[in-house]
């Protein structure tokens, strides 16, 4: 018999073994769900490690920088062992800095500043264009600024401003009720 073929059938039995839950909470399913989950962290480790040793640790004689990023891998093993937990840490919030950076960057330029660049002329024109698109793009553009405002300056508004708080509420009221009535319209059409 080949090594395929037993490993298509120690697969066929694991899973018949985890079909046994719909029995009730029974040994053989718990043995089942623990070889389950044995073979896939097994698994997983080895690919990781692999990974660490493809791509670090073979480059680290000829290009020198590559033990940084090893060590910090290397470091997340240490959670697993209970003196030296704490080193897990300094990677963990080195990845989580950078990956915090990387996407307040990309969430400012893409959900704010390239939103308010689309709404403003020249992309939202006002002059020279027909009257009805003239007056879109200014409601469009009052609706965003006045948007910004309701969500950015969320302190008590007096005076004048607090008309531009109110107004950039009813904007946003008035998006949301189209956005669900449009999903409304949409579900009961089918």
């Amino acid at each position: 018999m080949s090594v395929v073929t037993t490993a298509m059938m120690a697969k066929a039995a694991i899973v018949l073994i985890l079909y046994t839950v719909l029995y009730g909470d029974n040994p053989v399913s718990r043995v089942g769900q623990a070889i389950l989950m044995g073979v896939q962290s097994g698994y997983v480790l080895m690919i990781n490690l692999d990974f660490y040793y493809r791509n670090g640790v073979l480059r680290i004689p000829t290009e020198f920088h590559y033990i940084i990023p090893v060590i910090l891998g290397i470091l997340i093993f240490a959670r697993l062992y209970e003196p030296t937990r704490w080193l897990y840490r300094y990677p963990m919030a080195i990845l989580v800095g950078a990956m915090l950076g990387v996407s307040i960057r990309t969430t400012v330029f893409s959900q704010l500043l390239d939103q308010l660049k689309g709404n403003f002329p020249p992309a939202a024109p006002i002059v020279g264009v027909p009257a009805g698109d003239a007056i879109n793009n200014l409601i469009i553009i009052i609706g965003s600024m006045a948007a910004i405002v309701f969500f950015v300056f969320s302190r008590q508004f007096t005076g004048p401003e607090r008309y531009v708080h109110r107004i950039g509420r009813l904007f946003l009221l008035a998006a949301f009720g189209g956005s669900y009535g449009n999903t409304v319209s949409y579900t009961g059409t089918s």
